[in-house]
């Protein structure tokens, strides 16, 4: 049963943050409210003051800077991701991540902001977004600050976030020329379903002057490639695996290399038993995964 609360609807950030700021965390501010309500309806949660971010038409833009970096207010819908022309031309894996995110009815009721500030680890978008270097703008009447998604979570439902701080942009580095990055997740009931395991792979390289052998192009030291590998669902928060990572700098993009990297991303993974299978059925299927994402990675980025 959902018991009572007060619900507040400000017209500025400037003013949600004042609200925030004056009833001391006991608040929330609501935007999608996919997961929030879920909880309260369930009694898992509650809180006396909803603050409504709906009217905040300032945070439901998406922008493309000199630089190209792309800048994402928190109130933009998973299904207008999906759908922006925007999206589509200069980060396609975004919108192909969103596609594959539960069902169109959630969708376009939840909100980029919502889905990274929740801070579930079966969700998506902050394993992908942290791979990407993405970063989060946080305002409170006492200012912003700028935190990196690696920085950005603590534990499982736990940011960073000061309980009178707003989740107001989502801002995403232009992608490098050469490159390519995939990611793969594992669902156990469907699409629709939240990922029992999702692995991220982002290459970067550049390429040497001159002539290169396909074998010349897999060598860390002649192609001056880097990788970033998230892996989600498999910990409290996102998980780099830096492991993996030095395996794929070691061997190169080479199966041995591709092999070793696997087996690493399996051993950094710190899953638990629950609903969505053990913890060893976990790291199997993030070794699995893991492997399936590096070569579309390696595809997409012309390596194969």
């Amino acid at each position: 049963m959902l018991r009572a609360f007060t619900y507040h609807q400000p017209v500025t950030v400037q003013e949600a943050c004042e609200l925030l700021a004056y009833y001391e965390g006991n608040v929330r501010p609501y935007a999608g409210g996919t997961s929030l309500l879920t909880l309260m309806k369930q009694g898992l949660f509650h809180v006396e003051n909803l603050v409504n971010l709906k009217r905040l038409a300032d945070l439901r833009t998406i922008e493309k800077e000199g630089d190209g970096t792309l800048t994402i207010g928190a109130l933009v819908t998973h299904r207008a991701l999906e759908l922006s022309p925007l999206i589509h031309e200069y980060l396609p894996l975004l919108s192909e991540v969103e596609h594959e995110l539960a069902n169109v009815r959630v969708r376009a009721a939840g909100t980029i902001g919502g889905s990274l500030a929740f801070a579930e680890a079966q969700s998506d978008p902050p394993t992908v977004l942290a791979a990407l270097g993405a970063e989060v703008r946080l305002q409170s009447a006492r200012g912003e600050r700028w935190v990196s998604l690696d920085e950005f979570y603590v534990d499982y439902y736990e940011t960073v976030t000061a309980p009178d701080e707003i989740l107001t942009h989502v801002r995403i580095p232009a992608a490098p020329p050469r490159g390519g990055a995939a990611y793969v997740k594992f669902c156990n009931r469907g699409r629709s379903d939240k990922p029992t395991v999702g692995v991220m792979v982002a290459l970067m390289r550049s390429m040497p002057s001159g002539s290169t052998t396909a074998a010349e192009t897999r060598s860390p030291a002649r192609s001056g490639w880097e990788a970033c590998i998230m892996l989600g669902a498999v910990g409290p928060t996102p998980i780099r695996a830096v492991q993996a990572e030095a395996c794929l700098i070691a061997e190169g993009l080479t199966p041995t290399g591709l092999r070793a990297a696997a087996a690493a991303v399996a051993e950094s993974a710190r899953p638990v038993d629950d609903l969505y299978g053990s913890a060893a059925y976990k790291r199997a299927m993030a070794r699995v995964m893991a492997r399936r994402a590096l070569e579309r990675a390696m595809q997409r980025a012309g390596l194969a």
